[in-house]
């Protein structure tokens, strides 16, 4: 479905991204960013730009605001770090994605969509499946969801050090999804961050012999009744997995630009 990126629906995708932290008010409306304390790497940057306006001035702002906020721990992301909504066949991308290239950020424009949805997903569950629920700390899930992002995503115990620490500054916003199979076995786990506006949904896979079975969809509706029941009313994901690109109710494709300020700056002891 084709929806504009209008200020509505900007405000609800920024209000949802906003779960992960905490807002840090702008100067003015065509930048806004969001910090996610103890979590500053590439792949959930603080800001999001739609590229329209004057888009050097963006850039410099994005660039202040990393030099100004030096990284506090060994996996911080060192530089400064952009995501880029909006990103398509339009002259204004082309402008944004030319101008940042002229100002010596690197541009990864590899597949990669911000999927949204205004409306919840019918959650409809063969009787072979569970639902099992609880918050990111909690035995019941904590172990189950580890074991899906390493089956899943190949993920290593650095990362989900780093997930943990995250998680201890959002604990009481964040819920972890899993669906079992009748054998015992995980079929797929995510998580939800939600706040009174909205939902992130992140974290989130199936694992390979329950995949091309629909699960997907619902482990996104699992986690949309689960964050509606917290006041959620817009949900959004970021994804580079082929098989879920654009599948949002509304999709926006998304470059992720990024600049090495210093080779000298290193994390704050």
């Amino acid at each position: 479905m084709k929806r504009r990126l209008d200020p509505e629906l900007w405000s609800k995708i920024t209000q949802c991204y906003s779960a992960l932290g905490r807002h840090i008010p702008s100067a003015g409306s065509d930048i806004t960013h969001f910090h996610c304390e103890r979590w500053r790497n590439s792949v959930m940057s603080p800001f999001f730009l739609r590229p329209q306006g004057n888009m050097s001035s963006k850039f410099a702002r994005a660039e202040s605001y990393f030099h100004r906020h030096k990284p506090k721990h060994p996996f911080d992301n060192i530089g400064a770090y952009i995501n880029l909504l909006g990103v398509d066949s339009g002259d204004q991308a082309h402008r944004a994605i030319a101008t940042a290239r002229k100002l010596n950020w690197d541009v990864d424009l590899r597949p990669n969509t911000l999927n949204v949805w205004e409306s919840r997903r019918p959650l409809s569950l063969a009787k072979s499946f569970h639902l099992v629920i609880g918050r990111y700390f909690d035995k019941a899930v904590y172990r189950g969801f580890r074991k899906t992002m390493v089956e899943n995503f190949g993920t290593k115990p650095k990362f989900m050090r780093e997930l943990d620490i995250m998680m201890r500054g959002i604990d009481e916003r964040v819920r972890t999804v899993l669906l079992y199979h009748e054998t015992g076995k995980i079929a797929a786990g995510g998580l939800v961050a939600t706040n009174l506006h909205g939902a992130f949904l992140f974290c989130g896979s199936v694992g390979k012999p329950y995949r091309g079975k629909g699960l997907w969809n619902s482990l996104v509706a699992a986690r949309q009744l689960v964050s509606a029941c917290q006041g959620a009313k817009c949900w959004i994901t970021t994804t580079r997995t082929k098989r879920i690109l654009g599948k949002g109710e509304f999709s926006f494709p998304l470059a992720v630009i990024s600049k090495d300020l210093s080779p000298n700056i290193r994390p704050v002891p």
